[in-house]
């Protein structure tokens, strides 16, 4: 999980298409569905490094450890936006662990 070829917020709505067209996504009940749709939009909110202004003047560089502000990102969120206790412990794993649970769907057979 290194880099992207395009802007990190086309990124995240690519990575949801993807997600939600994948044939395992289908097998989830709706409760789970909005758990792994919410993880992976927002599984690369920490990705980026850098003040406001050096983001937006393109100088920005991946923080390699974005997979743990991210999911602190998600339990200091969350809960704000209605999601609960459960909810929001599970998609912080699920971000948290996004980088390997991504090379498992990649390699897994459906």
């Amino acid at each position: 999980h290194t880099g992207h070829d395009h802007r990190l917020d086309e990124h995240m709505l690519h990575a949801v298409v993807y997600a939600r067209q994948s044939p395992w996504f289908g097998r989830l009940n709706p409760s789970q569905q909005k758990l792994v749709t919410t993880a992976t939009l927002f599984h690369d909110m920490a990705k980026q490094t850098g003040s406001a202004q050096d983001r937006l003047a393109g100088k920005i560089s991946p923080d390699p450890h974005h997979h743990e502000g991210g999911a602190a990102w998600a339990k200091n969120t969350l809960p704000q936006l209605g999601f609960t206790p459960p909810e929001v412990n599970t998609i912080a794993w699920l971000i948290e662990h996004h980088t390997e649970l991504g090379e498992l769907s990649r390699w897994a057979e459906y």
